[in-house]
Protein backbone atom coordinates (compact mmCIF):
# COMPACT_ATOMS: atom_id res chain seq x y z
CA UNK A 1 0.00 0.00 0.00
CA UNK A 2 1.49 3.39 -0.97
CA UNK A 3 1.59 6.35 1.35
CA UNK A 4 -1.79 7.91 2.07
CA UNK A 5 -1.53 11.69 2.02
CA UNK A 6 -3.02 13.94 4.69
CA UNK A 7 -4.85 17.26 4.59
CA UNK A 8 -2.57 20.09 3.42
CA UNK A 9 0.02 17.69 1.95
CA UNK A 10 1.18 18.73 -1.51
CA UNK A 11 1.47 16.62 -4.66
CA UNK A 12 3.63 17.96 -7.49
CA UNK A 13 3.29 17.38 -11.22
CA UNK A 14 5.30 18.98 -14.04
CA UNK A 15 2.33 21.30 -14.67
CA UNK A 16 0.81 22.05 -11.27
CA UNK A 17 0.83 21.75 -7.50
CA UNK A 18 -2.08 20.02 -5.79
CA UNK A 19 -2.94 20.51 -2.11
CA UNK A 20 -4.85 17.70 -0.43
CA UNK A 21 -8.19 18.84 1.01
CA UNK A 22 -9.55 15.50 2.20
CA UNK A 23 -9.35 11.74 1.70
CA UNK A 24 -12.40 10.50 -0.21
CA UNK A 25 -11.95 6.76 -0.63
CA UNK A 26 -9.47 3.87 -0.56
CA UNK A 27 -10.14 1.04 -3.00
CA UNK A 28 -8.45 -2.01 -4.49
CA UNK A 29 -6.95 -0.07 -7.38
CA UNK A 30 -6.63 3.51 -6.17
CA UNK A 31 -6.85 6.06 -3.37
CA UNK A 32 -8.91 9.16 -4.13
CA UNK A 33 -8.75 12.66 -2.70
CA UNK A 34 -10.40 16.02 -3.01
CA UNK A 35 -7.57 18.43 -3.75
CA UNK A 36 -7.00 21.99 -4.92
CA UNK A 37 -4.91 23.14 -7.86
CA UNK A 38 -3.06 25.89 -6.02
CA UNK A 39 -2.36 28.28 -8.92
CA UNK A 40 -5.92 28.41 -10.23
CA UNK A 41 -7.63 27.64 -6.90
CA UNK A 42 -9.93 25.07 -8.51
CA UNK A 43 -11.07 21.82 -6.87
CA UNK A 44 -9.82 18.60 -8.47
CA UNK A 45 -10.45 14.90 -8.03
CA UNK A 46 -7.00 13.39 -7.48
CA UNK A 47 -6.55 9.67 -7.97
CA UNK A 48 -3.45 7.88 -6.66
CA UNK A 49 -3.09 4.45 -8.22
CA UNK A 50 -2.17 1.35 -6.24
CA UNK A 51 -2.30 -0.86 -9.35
CA UNK A 52 -0.62 -0.27 -11.70
CA UNK A 53 2.40 1.61 -10.32
CA UNK A 54 5.48 2.86 -12.18
CA UNK A 55 7.31 -0.15 -10.75
CA UNK A 56 5.11 -2.54 -12.76
CA UNK A 57 7.07 -1.80 -15.93
CA UNK A 58 5.37 -2.75 -19.19
CA UNK A 59 1.92 -2.94 -17.56
CA UNK A 60 2.36 0.63 -16.32
CA UNK A 61 3.44 1.87 -19.76
CA UNK A 62 0.44 0.11 -21.36
CA UNK A 63 -1.88 1.75 -18.83
CA UNK A 64 -0.44 5.21 -19.55
CA UNK A 65 -0.69 4.78 -23.33
CA UNK A 66 -4.25 3.51 -23.05
CA UNK A 67 -5.29 6.46 -20.87
CA UNK A 68 -3.83 8.94 -23.34
CA UNK A 69 -5.88 7.42 -26.18
CA UNK A 70 -9.04 7.45 -24.05
CA UNK A 71 -8.52 11.06 -23.00
CA UNK A 72 -8.03 12.17 -26.60
CA UNK A 73 -11.34 10.57 -27.60
CA UNK A 74 -13.30 12.01 -24.68
CA UNK A 75 -11.83 15.52 -24.75
CA UNK A 76 -14.64 16.95 -26.91
CA UNK A 77 -17.54 15.31 -25.02
CA UNK A 78 -19.13 17.58 -22.44
CA UNK A 79 -20.98 14.64 -20.88
CA UNK A 80 -17.71 12.88 -19.94
CA UNK A 81 -15.51 13.95 -17.05
CA UNK A 82 -12.56 16.25 -17.80
CA UNK A 83 -9.14 14.68 -17.27
CA UNK A 84 -6.62 17.44 -16.60
CA UNK A 85 -3.42 15.39 -16.55
CA UNK A 86 -1.72 12.18 -15.46
CA UNK A 87 1.75 12.09 -13.94
CA UNK A 88 4.18 10.29 -11.67
CA UNK A 89 5.02 11.47 -8.17
CA UNK A 90 6.74 9.74 -5.26
CA UNK A 91 6.72 6.33 -6.95
CA UNK A 92 2.99 6.43 -7.77
CA UNK A 93 0.83 7.16 -10.81
CA UNK A 94 -1.68 10.03 -10.34
CA UNK A 95 -4.58 11.43 -12.33
CA UNK A 96 -6.03 14.90 -11.80
CA UNK A 97 -9.65 15.09 -12.93
CA UNK A 98 -12.62 17.41 -12.80
CA UNK A 99 -14.10 17.42 -9.30
CA UNK A 100 -17.77 16.56 -9.51
CA UNK A 101 -19.95 18.96 -7.57
CA UNK A 102 -23.49 17.84 -6.84
CA UNK A 103 -24.46 14.21 -6.25
CA UNK A 104 -24.22 10.88 -7.98
CA UNK A 105 -27.32 9.29 -9.47
CA UNK A 106 -27.59 6.68 -6.73
CA UNK A 107 -27.75 9.41 -4.07
CA UNK A 108 -30.24 11.43 -6.13
CA UNK A 109 -32.61 8.50 -6.65
CA UNK A 110 -32.53 7.64 -2.95
CA UNK A 111 -32.77 11.20 -1.59
CA UNK A 112 -35.62 11.04 0.98
CA UNK A 113 -35.89 14.83 1.20
CA UNK A 114 -36.28 15.46 -2.52
CA UNK A 115 -36.72 12.40 -4.73
CA UNK A 116 -36.70 13.18 -8.48
CA UNK A 117 -40.06 13.87 -10.07
CA UNK A 118 -41.31 11.63 -12.89
CA UNK A 119 -40.41 14.31 -15.43
CA UNK A 120 -36.89 14.60 -14.01
CA UNK A 121 -36.48 10.83 -14.17
CA UNK A 122 -37.40 10.78 -17.86
CA UNK A 123 -35.04 13.66 -18.62
CA UNK A 124 -32.18 12.04 -16.70
CA UNK A 125 -32.77 8.75 -18.53
CA UNK A 126 -32.85 10.48 -21.91
CA UNK A 127 -29.69 12.55 -21.33
CA UNK A 128 -27.86 9.55 -19.87
CA UNK A 129 -28.61 7.38 -22.90
CA UNK A 130 -27.68 10.23 -25.25
CA UNK A 131 -24.34 10.38 -23.44
CA UNK A 132 -23.75 6.66 -23.81
CA UNK A 133 -24.50 6.91 -27.52
CA UNK A 134 -21.96 9.72 -27.90
CA UNK A 135 -19.34 7.75 -25.96
CA UNK A 136 -19.94 4.67 -28.09
CA UNK A 137 -19.66 6.78 -31.24
CA UNK A 138 -16.07 7.60 -30.23
CA UNK A 139 -15.34 3.85 -30.14
CA UNK A 140 -15.19 3.53 -26.35
CA UNK A 141 -16.84 0.78 -24.26
CA UNK A 142 -17.10 1.94 -20.63
CA UNK A 143 -17.40 -1.67 -19.22
CA UNK A 144 -18.23 -0.57 -15.63
CA UNK A 145 -21.35 1.62 -15.70
CA UNK A 146 -23.37 2.10 -12.50
CA UNK A 147 -25.39 4.93 -10.88
CA UNK A 148 -22.43 5.93 -8.70
CA UNK A 149 -20.56 6.92 -11.88
CA UNK A 150 -23.30 9.21 -13.20
CA UNK A 151 -23.17 12.67 -11.65
CA UNK A 152 -25.84 15.37 -11.52
CA UNK A 153 -24.50 18.91 -11.18
CA UNK A 154 -27.10 21.60 -10.41
CA UNK A 155 -27.60 24.07 -13.26
CA UNK A 156 -30.83 26.13 -13.09
CA UNK A 157 -30.26 27.48 -16.62
CA UNK A 158 -31.22 24.21 -18.36
CA UNK A 159 -34.53 22.33 -18.50
CA UNK A 160 -33.39 19.34 -16.43
CA UNK A 161 -31.79 21.70 -13.85
CA UNK A 162 -28.85 19.29 -13.73
CA UNK A 163 -25.86 18.68 -15.96
CA UNK A 164 -25.23 14.95 -16.38
CA UNK A 165 -21.63 13.71 -16.28
CA UNK A 166 -20.39 10.14 -16.77
CA UNK A 167 -17.12 9.36 -14.98
CA UNK A 168 -14.41 6.74 -14.39
CA UNK A 169 -13.10 5.55 -17.74
CA UNK A 170 -9.92 4.08 -16.23
CA UNK A 171 -10.59 0.53 -17.42
CA UNK A 172 -12.71 1.20 -20.49
CA UNK A 173 -11.97 -0.45 -23.85
CA UNK A 174 -11.33 0.89 -27.34
CA UNK A 175 -12.01 -2.31 -29.30
CA UNK A 176 -9.55 -2.86 -32.14
CA UNK A 177 -7.33 -0.01 -30.99
CA UNK A 178 -6.40 -0.14 -27.31
CA UNK A 179 -7.19 -2.34 -24.31
CA UNK A 180 -6.93 -1.69 -20.55
CA UNK A 181 -4.60 -3.65 -18.30
CA UNK A 182 -7.67 -5.44 -16.88
CA UNK A 183 -11.44 -5.59 -17.30
CA UNK A 184 -13.61 -3.93 -14.68
CA UNK A 185 -17.15 -4.70 -13.57
CA UNK A 186 -19.40 -4.24 -10.56
CA UNK A 187 -21.59 -6.93 -8.93
CA UNK A 188 -25.31 -6.56 -9.73
CA UNK A 189 -24.44 -4.50 -12.84
CA UNK A 190 -22.57 -7.18 -14.76
CA UNK A 191 -23.57 -8.08 -18.31
CA UNK A 192 -23.88 -11.68 -19.54
CA UNK A 193 -20.47 -11.26 -21.18
CA UNK A 194 -18.89 -10.28 -17.86
CA UNK A 195 -20.47 -13.24 -16.10
CA UNK A 196 -19.40 -15.74 -18.77
CA UNK A 197 -15.81 -14.46 -18.59
CA UNK A 198 -15.99 -12.95 -22.08
CA UNK A 199 -14.74 -9.51 -23.05
CA UNK A 200 -17.51 -6.91 -22.59
CA UNK A 201 -18.36 -4.85 -25.68
CA UNK A 202 -20.87 -2.19 -26.72
CA UNK A 203 -23.87 -4.46 -26.13
CA UNK A 204 -22.56 -5.15 -22.62
CA UNK A 205 -22.75 -1.43 -21.82
CA UNK A 206 -26.28 -1.33 -23.24
CA UNK A 207 -27.31 -4.28 -21.05
CA UNK A 208 -26.08 -2.45 -17.95
CA UNK A 209 -27.83 0.72 -19.14
CA UNK A 210 -31.05 -1.32 -19.07
CA UNK A 211 -30.52 -2.06 -15.38
CA UNK A 212 -29.84 1.61 -14.66
CA UNK A 213 -32.94 2.66 -16.63
CA UNK A 214 -35.02 0.30 -14.50
CA UNK A 215 -33.68 2.02 -11.40
CA UNK A 216 -34.28 5.52 -12.80
CA UNK A 217 -37.77 4.92 -14.18
CA UNK A 218 -39.09 1.95 -12.22
CA UNK A 219 -37.45 2.49 -8.85
CA UNK A 220 -35.93 -0.98 -8.59
CA UNK A 221 -33.59 -3.44 -10.29
CA UNK A 222 -35.11 -5.78 -12.92
CA UNK A 223 -33.49 -9.02 -11.75
CA UNK A 224 -34.71 -10.92 -8.68
CA UNK A 225 -32.25 -12.27 -6.12
CA UNK A 226 -30.27 -10.78 -3.27
CA UNK A 227 -26.90 -12.50 -3.76
CA UNK A 228 -24.36 -12.16 -6.56
CA UNK A 229 -24.86 -15.81 -7.49
CA UNK A 230 -28.65 -15.37 -7.79
CA UNK A 231 -28.18 -12.20 -9.83
CA UNK A 232 -25.73 -13.88 -12.20
CA UNK A 233 -28.02 -16.88 -12.73
CA UNK A 234 -31.05 -14.68 -13.41
CA UNK A 235 -29.09 -12.53 -15.87
CA UNK A 236 -27.92 -15.57 -17.83
CA UNK A 237 -31.51 -16.88 -17.88
CA UNK A 238 -32.89 -13.42 -18.80
CA UNK A 239 -35.21 -13.69 -15.82
CA UNK A 240 -36.75 -10.46 -14.53
CA UNK A 241 -39.31 -9.66 -11.85
CA UNK A 242 -41.41 -7.08 -13.67
CA UNK A 243 -41.70 -5.37 -17.00
CA UNK A 244 -40.71 -1.72 -16.72
CA UNK A 245 -44.20 -0.60 -17.80
CA UNK A 246 -45.68 -2.63 -14.92
CA UNK A 247 -43.50 -0.72 -12.46
CA UNK A 248 -44.24 2.66 -14.01
CA UNK A 249 -47.27 2.91 -16.35
CA UNK A 250 -46.02 6.34 -17.56
CA UNK A 251 -43.22 4.63 -19.46
CA UNK A 252 -44.23 4.71 -23.11
CA UNK A 253 -44.13 1.67 -25.39
CA UNK A 254 -41.57 3.46 -27.59
CA UNK A 255 -39.31 4.08 -24.61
Amino acid sequence: MPQIYKEQDQIFSPKATYKIISLLNTGNFAISYKAEETDKNIPVFLKQYIDPTPASGDAYKKFINHQEKVNNKLASLEIAEINYEHFEFDGCYFQAKEFMEGMDLNSALNNPDRPPSDNERFLIATVFMYGIRRIHETGIVHTDLKPQQIYLKHNPAIKLKYEVKIVDFDFCRIPGQSEPTQIAGTPFYLSPEHIRGETPDFKSDIFTCGIILYQILGGTEPHPGTTEEEYNQNVLQYKIDNQLKELNPDVSDDF
